[in-house]
C-alpha cells in the first residue's frame, strides 16, 4: 500500500486537477495521483497568487500515464 500524502494544488485559471488525475511535482520530479481534493482556498487575484485546493495524492510511476495526461497544476507537499 502507497502512503497518502497531503498536498496543496495550484492553479492559474486553468483549472484544478480531479481525483485520479496526475500531477508532476515540479522541484523533485516526483509524480503523484490525485486521491481527492478539499476545499479551495482564494486567493487575493490582485497579487497574483492562485486559487489552491487541499488534497490527497500518492506517489505513482511514470508509466501510469501519459506526459499528455498529466496536469498542469502546481503541486506543494504539506505533510506526508
Amino acid at each position: 500500500m502507497r502512503p497518502t500524502i497531503h498536498a496543496l494544488i495550484s492553479e492559474q485559471g486553468n483549472g484544478f486537477c480531479a481525483p485520479l488525475d496526475y500531477i508532476r511535482c515540479s522541484q523533485t520530479g516526483q509524480l503523484y495521483q490525485v486521491i481527492s481534493t478539499g476545499r479551495v482556498e482564494h486567493g487575493p487575484r490582485t497579487e497574483g497568487r492562485p486559487n489552491r485546493i487541499t488534497a490527497i495524492v500518492i506517489p505513482a510511476y511514470d508509466r501510469a500515464c501519459l506526459a499528455s495526461d498529466e496536469s498542469t497544476c502546481s503541486i506543494e507537499i504539506t505533510e506526508s
